[in-house]
């Protein structure tokens, strides 16, 4: 008979249960190196671009778009430069067909005898005529003589001192009215505001003097008048001294025929008009002033004598 051994007393024998140890340790470590190994590992360069590589069809889906807002632009400007023009050019040949192909009554041929062209009531062109006006012809300028030249000039030099006449004037031809008249030269009234300008440059400036700053003669004819005390006071220009002296002083001795500077105007009327020289004036002013003739001339053109000194007023 076999005796049976008790449970408690069988064991494993030790070096199996060595070596099963042995294993579980050798298997775990060896799964955790195999991790530490993958993770070790580097990941591919085509990851590393992965957020900034857009896919194919969001390729596809920016072209089409771009396709799509290209086809939306051309198809606008067709509608608005082409499409508009040939549908006006359609509607006025349909609605020339519709004119000329009506059937017409016999009043129609008989007007049609007699005008062979007639125009079309109900026609684009009649529409259009109707609010056209006829435009009227330029009105010429007005024409100046002489002494409204004269005037115009004296009162376009004393209305501001910067008024100045350009170089490209000719001085040998008249002036343009329009360049030292303030007003439209081509209205129907011009002429009444000529007459203005006239009676106003001459009644506010009774004496006028264009004189030369550095000269003798032009010294003597300011302190001459100084010494009359007239109210107003003598408008003096010193043409030397002005830019536009070149023209100025031909055209002055062109609109008062006096040979040279200083030139004397009493009402608008030049002083020394026979002289041939500036000698022969200067003989003449001191005569008219020595017999009181020159004195008699200021007070007809509007001056008045003062009581007390006052000196002429500077034009430039």
């Amino acid at each position: 008979m076999h005796r049976r051994t008790p449970s408690h007393q069988l064991s494993l024998p030790p070096r199996a249960t060595k070596d099963s140890s042995n294993t579980n340790t050798e298997s775990s470590s060896s799964r955790s190196l195999c991790n530490g190994t993958m993770s070790s590992l580097p990941l591919p360069v085509t990851s590393l671009f992965h957020p900034f590589h857009s896919p194919r069809k969001h390729r596809l889906k920016h072209r089409t778009i771009l396709f799509a807002l290209f086809g939306l632009v051309a198809f606008t400007c067709y509608l608005l430069f082409i499409s508009g023009t040939t549908l006006d050019i359609e509607k006025s040949l349909l609605t020339h067909v519709q004119d000329h192909d009506r059937v017409r009554a016999p009043s129609d041929l008989r007007q049609l005898a007699v005008n062979p062209n007639p125009v079309v009531p109900n026609s684009r062109y009649q529409k259009n005529q109707q609010h056209l006006q006829p435009v009227p012809p330029l009105r010429p300028q007005i024409s100046l003589s002489p002494s409204e030249e004269l005037a115009a000039l004296s009162a376009f030099l004393a209305a501001l001192p910067y008024n100045v006449i350009p170089t490209t004037v000719d001085p040998n031809r008249p002036l343009d009215p329009q360049l030292v008249l303030d007003f439209d030269t081509r209205s129907e009234t011009s002429k009444e505001e000529l007459d203005k300008v006239i009676d106003e440059v001459w009644t506010r400036y009774p004496v006028m003097l264009f004189t030369k700053l550095h000269s003798a003669d032009s010294r003597e004819i300011r302190y001459m008048f100084s010494n009359m005390n007239l109210n107003p006071a003598p408008l003096v220009f010193d043409v030397d001294q002005r830019e536009d002296a070149q023209v100025l002083i031909p055209l002055l001795m062109r609109l008062t025929h006096v040979p040279s500077l200083p030139i004397v105007l009493i009402g608008g009327q030049p002083v020394g008009t026979d002289a041939q020289d500036t000698k022969s004036l200067m003989v003449e002013i001191r005569r008219l002033q020595a017999s009181g003739e020159l004195s008699h001339r200021v007070l007809e053109a509007g001056a008045k004598v003062q009581t007390g000194k006052k000196k002429g007023k500077k034009g430039k």
